[in-house]
């Protein structure tokens, strides 16, 4: 991504405080395709967000991201239906 300094300057409305670093830091370990060397790391992510999004207050929260995370993310239920591969684009309510 970008920097920081100039996303916040073209997107001045946004609330970006839980953004902690200036560069993206996880770029260079990012899952192409879910692998068992950098699945711990993802699944523990996958973890601290489900836990950072059951303390938000909304009732409602549309959630964006890339179906790697998502795949670590829903692993974490005894589910089929959660475990379905998700497609480009695709939208899921849950």
């Amino acid at each position: 991504r970008r920097p920081l300094s100039e996303i916040k300057e073209d997107f001045a409305y946004i609330d970006f405080s839980e953004v902690t670093s200036e560069d993206d830091e996880m770029w260079l370990s990012k899952e192409i395709v879910p692998e068992e060397k950098s699945s711990e790391e993802c699944a523990k992510r996958a973890l601290r967000f489900l836990y950072w999004l059951m303390a938000r207050p909304e009732q409602r929260i549309a959630v964006v991201s890339h179906w790697v995370f998502y795949t670590h993310l829903f692993r974490l239920f005894d589910s089929e239906e959660l475990h379905a591969r998700f497609g480009n684009a695709e939208m899921r309510a849950m």
